[in-house]
């Protein structure tokens, strides 16, 4: 539709006839003219001056006559054709931009600097060919045309790749989608090297079966392959049930401390941070594993365990409440556990909000010996977070205080405190930025996350925190690690828990005694600590 039949629809051609008569007018044409021969270029050796850049008025424009307005939109076509135009025609020349658009340089190319699986090496394809000599002399005792049929079988193949030992059941499970001969196996290693640059990237994708995500299943092979081959382990292969805990504890060990420790998928960034490749490099070089700090410590999974195995009475690998509550000698709330319990910190793996598995329980006892790691401190806040608001709020604190308080009252294990006085104690260590609640990010900022945790429901670890104000018990509670250069390191949080109940465990073992009731498990922890039957606590 023109313009014309937009605005007068009963007259279409009404602004086409206007501007035909406006371009035919003598006017019009001399001010074309005009127009046309301003754009005359000067010579170069010719000086142009600014009476030459202003146009002059056009001859025909009079006080009588003065030419019509022309349209003032830049785009409006004069439909204008050479026939129509009087006066002498002018040779035109287009003036010199001083750009060359023929030879115009190209513009510089930016190089790349983002790397998701790492920088390709400049020798990657040398190196790869060493790696390759390699290979085939070790596969030369088997004809190119026989088949690897077994992991142990992959296991020279995968040392002289340049990655663990324990990553043979994990290189096993990539290649093995075709027979695994020297041929396909070198095909299938250069499209990995190819792919992944960084030793991290690489690892992360022989253990994920080269997909975006690593599952937990895809870790349990990785350390069931540990269990095996390790010379620590060796003891393990006549235990399978404490094979299949010792995996289960390594791998909920390491998903519970990485990011975003509710989701069973792990990323690469999530690997590196996790440390796992430096831990399994680590296993290579250590012969004793309980030595490890790790999360493939057998000393801190003998821990776990036996915590476990004493709280759960009847062994079927289930604790309900019940039995929660004899943790750590009854020295948390009734209000925190029902919390605990009903899968607050952490969703229920058995579907059912009245037990906690094994699973559960790992995640449960490395929040309760460590609270102010990031992942404790957003376990425990779940649990005292009771609306689910995002915030603990002052009803929140009076909830839990309650029972705290009248156990602190009970046990005389400090002076019972008034919730005004509380409440001012606790906005003092966090200094949350809403004086009238405490969020998540208001924790996690503070260093006395784990001590506001005890305060209000763990009464045994608070009474600890304030007798470490004498230097005499601070040096008594410390615990020390001999480094293999015989320097010594101060353990913290949950190794400092495991390495104190594993040398009681040890000890005990040495003198023939077979078990410990639970309350006195804990009392035996802490004889060195507080003597609970003079204070009342088992009163």
């Amino acid at each position: 539709m023109t313009e014309s039949a937009k605005w007068f629809p009963n007259q279409p051609r009404f602004v086409d006839n206007l501007f035909e008569q406006w371009i035919l007018l003598k006017e019009t044409q001399d001010y074309y003219l005009f127009l046309q021969d301003s754009t005359v270029t000067v010579t170069r050796q010719e000086e142009v001056t600014k009476d030459h850049l202003v146009p002059p008025r056009s001859p025909s424009r009079s006080r009588k006559s003065t030419p019509p307005a022309s349209p003032r939109r830049a785009a409006s076509p004069l439909r204008l054709e050479e026939a129509d135009l009087e006066g002498p025609s002018q040779p035109v020349t287009k003036k010199d931009s001083g750009i060359d658009f023929e030879t115009e340089k190209p513009r510089p190319s930016i190089p790349s600097f983002y790397f998701p699986f790492g920088q390709p090496q400049l020798e990657q394809d040398d190196l790869l060919e060493e790696k390759l000599k390699i290979l085939f002399k070790v596969t030369t005792a088997q004809p190119d045309g026989e088949e690897i049929k077994t992991p142990a079988d992959l296991g020279p193949i995968t040392v002289c790749c340049g990655l663990s030992r324990y990553l043979n059941a994990s290189l096993f499970r990539l290649v093995h989608k075709q027979p695994i001969n020297f041929t396909n196996f070198t095909s299938k290693w250069k499209q990995l090297t190819q792919k992944y640059h960084s030793k991290h990237a690489l690892v992360f994708a022989v253990i994920a079966n080269d997909q975006k995500h690593a599952t937990d299943q895809d870790f349990k092979i990785v350390a069931n392959d540990v269990t095996l081959n390790h010379p620590a382990l060796e003891f393990l292969s006549q235990l399978p049930v404490f094979q299949t805990k010792y995996v289960e504890t390594v791998v909920t060990r390491l998903f519970y401390s990485k990011t975003h420790n509710w989701n069973k998928n792990m990323t690469l960034q999530e690997f590196k941070k996790s440390l796992f490749l430096e831990s399994l490099d680590n296993l290579d070089n250590v012969e004793d594993i309980n030595s490890t700090q790790d999360v493939f410590s057998y000393q801190h999974f003998y821990v776990i365990y036996c915590k476990f195995w004493e709280l759960d009475r009847d062994h079927d690998m289930v604790i309900d409440l019940q039995a929660l509550q004899r943790y750590d000698g009854g020295a948390m709330t009734q209000a925190i556990l029902k919390r605990v319990i009903q899968g607050c910190g952490k969703p229920s793996s058995l579907g059912n909000l009245q037990k906690m598995s094994y699973e559960d329980f790992v995640w449960f006892i490395l929040s309760v010996e460590d609270k102010s790691t990031p992942q404790a401190i957003e376990y425990w806040f779940r649990c005292v977070d009771l609306d689910g608001d995002g915030c603990i709020s002052i009803y929140e604190m009076q909830h839990f205080f309650e029972e705290q308080h009248q156990r602190m009252v009970t046990f005389r294990i400090s002076d019972a405190w008034k919730f005004q006085d509380f409440v001012c104690s606790i906005m003092d260590l966090i200094q949350p930025k809403n004086k009238t609640n405490i969020t998540l990010s208001d924790l996690k900022r503070n260093k006395s996350a784990g001590l506001v945790f005890d305060m209000l429901f763990d009464l045994r670890k608070y009474d600890q925190h304030n007798r470490r104000i004498d230097p005499a018990f601070r040096e008594m509670d410390n615990v020390f690690l001999e480094l293999p250069d015989g320097t010594r390191l101060l353990l913290e949080g949950f190794q400092k828990f495991a390495a104190k109940a594993y040398q009681i465990l040890a000890e005990e073992e040495t003198s023939g005694y077979n078990g410990l009731d639970a309350d006195d498990f804990d009392d035996v922890l802490d004889n060195d600590d507080l003597d609970w039957e003079r204070d009342g606590w088992d009163n």
